[in-house]
């Protein structure tokens, strides 16, 4: 007897917890002749944006000796192309999720490739194979803001940095009981 492997994931149950992730796997429709799409939880997409991006210029990889190093840039055919071109195939493995990645530089983006997306999310039930579409905010977006400063090397001041992105700090040293001991004589 095989062990039930299901999992709930934002609340879309799936057949296994091994998801291909993210920039790793394309549409998904590419590694249709490589992986079973029937033995995997779900998959998660490459990038969608509001509009197709054709990313950077080449180079977009350099070999070095500690491995790659990539800057494809975002590219990707867009949301109405990704409906209409690269979701049908994945309707024919229903027991696996596609997670599509949004991304945009104003919430407005984010906002549009979600709006596409939801009705899809509806039919998550459906046979045709679960879809999901991120949440950004249950209150309306306020127009044209952006998401992020248009200097890459500064933040807003009225949101604190997270932990992991704050400079780390060196602790002060912690004294040995030999130097406590001296410093009281």
């Amino acid at each position: 007897m095989k062990p039930d492997m299901r999992v709930q994931f934002a609340g879309i149950e799936m057949v296994n917890p091994v998801i291909a992730a993210s920039g790793t796997f394309g549409y998904g429709v590419e590694f249709e002749e490589i992986v079973s799409f029937r033995r995997v939880g779900g998959l998660v997409t490459k990038g969608i944006s509001r509009e197709p991006m054709p990313g950077n210029q080449s180079p977009r990889l350099i070999e070095t000796a500690a491995g790659m190093i990539n800057a494809i840039g975002l590219q990707n055919i867009g949301v109405e192309k990704f409906l209409a071109d690269k979701l049908p195939p994945l309707r024919h493995y229903p027991t696996c999720a596609v997670i599509v990645n949004v991304f945009g530089y104003t919430i407005e983006d984010y906002v549009a490739v979600i709006e596409r997306l939801n009705p899809i999310r509806a039919t998550a039930a459906s046979p045709s194979g679960p879809i999901a579409a991120p949440c950004m905010t249950s209150s309306p977006a306020p127009k044209k803001r952006p998401l992020a400063p248009s200097s890459l090397n500064s933040r807003p001041t009225s949101h604190p940095s997270p932990p992991w992105l704050e400079p780390r700090r060196t602790p002060a040293p912690t004294p040995s009981p030999s130097s406590i001991r001296s410093s009281r004589s």
